[in-house]
């Protein structure tokens, strides 16, 4: 799979080189957090936090796997174009003959609505291929690290800044 140029210039500052990058990351992270709790003393409390904190994410990471790695058969996608195609075309069978213009532009609007509803149902069975209509990963992990961070500090963590860009490159 493709990385984003942050994401692959990240890790190979980190030389991560996995079969399953999130998951060498998950535990990466988790072992950092190991150090931080030994050399800070952190309390049992904010471990059980953080160990709570770490399997949810790993249950919310196999999630995704699973989203990310669902396939949808080309026979589900080649009948539901079958059958909107079947539809405009018998459309005007069915409609009023009284008022052809009418008529006419009613089996264009609902012709093209049907259309651009498959598009988009095209569209957003990828939800983890960066792209503008996917699901924000990057804007995600940062909350996430700023949770992560309020939980090991006692200090204020400052507001997550929001960028202004619509996806990341």
């Amino acid at each position: 799979m493709p990385f984003s140029k942050r994401v692959g210039s990240y890790l190979e500052q980190h030389h991560i080189k996995a079969n399953n990058v999130p998951a060498e990351l998950l535990n990466r992270h988790a072992d950092q957090l190991a150090l931080v709790t030994k050399k800070f003393g952190l309390n049992d409390n904010k471990q059980v936090q953080i160990d709570t904190t770490i399997a949810r994410l790993n249950d919310a990471m196999g999630k995704c796997e699973r989203i990310k790695n669902t396939i949808f058969p080309k026979s589900y996608s080649l009948l539901i174009h079958f059958l909107i195609y079947l539809l405009t075309s018998i459309l005007p069978f069915g409609l009023e003959d009284s008022f052809p213009a009418i008529e006419i532009v009613l089996t264009i609007i609902i012709s093209s609505t049907f259309i651009a509803v498959e598009k988009t149902a095209i569209i957003m069975q990828d939800p983890f291929e960066n792209s503008p209509t996917d699901i924000p990963m990057t804007a995600l992990c940062a909350v996430i690290e700023n949770n992560i961070k309020e939980i090991c500090s006692d200090t204020v963590i400052p507001a997550i800044q929001t960028d202004s860009y619509y996806y990341i490159n």
